[in-house]
């Protein structure tokens, strides 16, 4: 029988990141069939154009596209989500006039519900406070900055590397992977190196660090052992991490371990990255419905309803592109990136590209490590000296990058692309804070002259900075 309603997270505050995902996938056998033999069929109508020309056009029908891709439903409930004829139908489905439809939006949105919930979830939960408020600050000012590009950011506050490079070397790798160069190991100590590391970043992160996972400018399969990286991840963390990969056909036995060990814990969906239609079909084939159930495919070829890429790393302006791109950043991360194959640790957060941060992340800190023990100390040292918690006196204080002050628009307001924020103490320090020369001190003394209070001046500033409005740079 279908469940009816998946509406599990309107009231389910108190759930974390990983009991909701859980929740999502905890449903009957029934509901699950039909939700992964329709991502099935979705998955082919998007990712393959001549199989939805044929469709559209009459020259094949839907009981044989059906059975062409693999799809074992009747699929003509669920047409509002991808016949454009039905769409008008789609907003207003319900679970008696188009079933599937109705089934499969609710699970699409508890989807992003879950994921909106992720950035609330990653700070340390006290643990680490001049963490939390940096990385809060740091959020504010990404959302400032990218606008309708920040939506889909989470900002996760660790992510590990177990490879230095990428064997994959996409065009349009978005963080300008390097060439790969060599994997961690857990052999000859480096499983106890493994675990000291992640309780090394535990002790800084708390429970925030069950948003991490285990990749970045690098292809987690890559490693011939991640799925033991994985288990000694879960024995620490408590969690398994998220899996995004574009070599998911490269070692197929290794792809469904990974799988499987989703299946166990039903946590984060893994992703994998399908480039070719040629390769979303193999994938198929040598998939199932029922085991793709778990995994996202993003689909990066150049097709209707396939993600537009970011204008970000190797697709920087000026680079050869080979299709529109958008402005943007795919990274995600506020808080850690450790290469433990470089033994490297940098404090990063996104940004709008530039050609000061062409990966579209800032570099507030960068570290060298010889092992765990001392990757502690670095931590520890980060936090003290790049995490501020109040604006100092000394140093110069300036509108974060993108925003601008037009004071013959409006002299209380900043402008952040399609942002605007008010303030009507913005009039009296918005010149200063658009020239970026001045100190929170030269600031409060110049508005002392005025008849203005100085503490109350710091104090205002101070809520611009923590909103990520104002930066300051130590």
């Amino acid at each position: 029988m279908l469940n009816e309603d998946l509406g599990l997270f309107s009231h389910e505050t108190s759930m974390s990141v990983a009991d909701k995902y859980k929740a999502l996938y905890a449903i009957n056998a029934e509901t699950r069939h039909v939700l992964s033999h329709s991502k099935r069929f979705l998955e082919r109508w998007i990712g393959d154009g001549e199989f939805k020309s044929a469709v559209l056009e009459g020259e094949l029908s839907l009981e044989d596209a059906q059975d062409a891709c693999g799809c074992r439903i009747d699929v003509r409930t669920l047409l509002p989500v991808f016949h454009p004829e039905y769409r008008l139908f789609r907003s207003a489905a319900t679970g008696q006039d188009w079933p599937l439809t109705y089934l499969w939006d609710q699970h699409i949105s508890n989807h992003l519900k879950i994921r909106d919930s992720i950035p609330s979830y990653g700070g340390s939960q006290g643990i680490t406070p001049k963490f939390d408020l940096w990385r809060m600050r740091n959020m504010g000012r990404a959302a400032f900055q990218l606008d309708a590009a920040a939506s889909g950011i989470t900002h996760p506050p660790v992510a590990f590397e177990l490879s230095s490079g990428c064997s994959v070397g996409c065009w349009f790798c978005g963080v300008s992977a390097k060439k790969f160069a060599g994997h961690a190991t857990l052999a000859n100590g480096g499983d106890g190196e493994w675990r000291a590391t992640l309780e090394a970043v535990k002790a800084v992160l708390g429970p925030g660090m069950q948003c991490g996972f285990c990749y970045w400018a690098t292809d987690p399969l890559d490693n011939p052992e991640y799925i033991e990286f994985l288990e000694i991840f879960e024995d620490v963390v408590g969690v398994i991490p998220q899996t995004t990969t574009a070599i998911p056909l490269r070692n197929v036995d290794l792809t469904k371990r990974v799988i499987a060990e989703w299946e166990k814990r039903k946590s984060t969906p893994n992703r994998f990255s399908v480039m070719t239609k040629r390769q979303l079909l193999e994938i198929h084939e040598r998939f199932t419905p029922e085991e793709l159930f778990g995994v996202e495919i993003v689909l990066q070829m150049a097709t209707d309803g396939a993600i537009t890429k970011f204008a970000a790393g190797r697709n920087m302006p000026g680079l050869a592109k080979k299709e529109p791109t958008l402005e943007g950043t795919i990274a995600c991360v506020t808080g850690f990136l450790i290469n433990v194959v470089e033994k490297t640790v940098k404090l990063i957060s996104p940004t709008m590209p530039s050609e000061m941060w062409p990966d579209g992340y800032i570099i507030f800190a960068e570290r060298d490590y010889r092992d765990a023990a001392r990757l502690a100390h670095v931590l520890k040292d980060i936090t003290a000296n790049c995490m501020q918690t109040n604006l100092i006196g000394s140093k110069v204080v300036r509108i974060s990058d993108g925003g601008h002050y037009e004071p013959e628009v409006r002299a209380d307001a900043f402008r952040f692309r399609r942002l605007e924020i008010s303030n009507p103490f913005i009039a009296k320090v918005g010149s200063d804070l658009s020239a970026g020369t001045s100190t929170p001190l030269s600031i409060a003394k110049k508005c002392l002259r005025g008849g203005m209070d100085p503490i109350q001046v710091i104090g205002e500033m101070e809520k611009l900075w923590c909103e990520g409005v104002i930066t300051q740079h130590v």
